[in-house]
């Protein structure tokens, strides 16, 4: 486990591959345990999933668990957004396979969805961000796991001005699973980043390049990489805040490759954005 006054922190040399003008968007990424964000006055609405929440619920489609989690569509989440294939098996409650209880509250939400295998090896960068040699594709290896899983939320920002996204993150299974990879998009750019089995928070520095903003997570589902099978994203207590605009120079910075971006245009296509 990480200690709470941990941080490791890393600006972001973001260029898109082509040779052309990268959004000026994601500025930083790094994690640690502690709570940077503030819920007062936090821009993502039921960002902790206590509203609406009844026990263990399915919020994804036709999954395999017993009782009360069998069937779908899944129910919705209040102000979120879910896109995802039938087979999925996401559950949002008090989630009972996890190896740390929710961070904030007694709900969060498990990305249930099968196994997938990468076309590209991973590497995972020392801020979380993972980076792919090229062009990445996810392909289902279970019939069941037929796409995605993505939730999400569109905000209204200030264009130019700055925020600071902070969310908990957990995995399936005990702290000895191997981690695994979850997709983040805000407005138009996106990253991968690494799923741990672990307790972690992210912290998304980040500048609103337009006014009408999405916020979105996305599980291709248990990566495969090698013989291993990774865990899967468990997400809580997400908050937005605005912030003041760090002076310049202030952040160490250390360059990641462009293919953690690549997928805001060549994975995440309009087709499979929620609706």
């Amino acid at each position: 486990m990480l200690a709470s006054s941990f941080v490791h922190r890393a600006a972001l040399a973001v260029a898109l591959l082509g040779g052309g003008p990268a959004a000026a968007a994601i500025q930083s990424v790094s994690y640690g345990t502690a709570v940077l964000g503030s819920h007062a006055g936090n821009l993502i609405a039921n960002g902790s999933f206590e509203v609406g929440a009844s026990g263990n619920r399915m919020w994804t489609g036709n999954g395999p668990y017993t009782g009360a989690n069998v069937g779908g569509p899944g129910v919705s989440i209040p102000s979120w957004n879910a896109a995802y294939p039938s087979g999925a098996y996401g559950w949002w409650g008090p989630y009972p396979n996890g190896a740390f209880p929710c961070a904030d509250g007694a709900n969060c939400v498990y990305f249930g969805n099968w196994i997938t295998q990468p076309s590209q090896p991973p590497s995972f960068g020392p801020n979380g961000v993972v980076s792919f040699p090229g062009p990445v594709a996810f392909t289902n290896t279970v019939p069941q796991n037929q796409g995605q899983v993505t939730l999400s939320q569109t905000v209204t920002l200030t264009a130019g001005d700055a925020y600071l996204l902070d969310f908990w993150t957990t995995g399936e299974g005990p702290p000895t699973m191997p981690s695994g990879v979850f997709g983040l998009t805000i407005g138009s750019q996106s990253l991968f980043l690494e799923a741990v089995a672990g307790n972690r928070r992210y912290y998304v520095h980040f500048q609103a390049d337009a006014a009408t903003t999405t916020i979105g997570f996305t599980n291709w589902g248990h990566v495969q990489i090698g013989q291993g099978i990774a865990t899967e994203l468990v997400l809580d207590d997400v908050i937005l805040n605005r912030v003041a605009v760090p002076a310049p120079g202030t952040l160490p910075v250390l360059a990641v490759g462009a293919m953690g971006l690549l997928w805001a245009r060549r994975r995440f296509p309009a087709a499979h954005l929620p609706r």
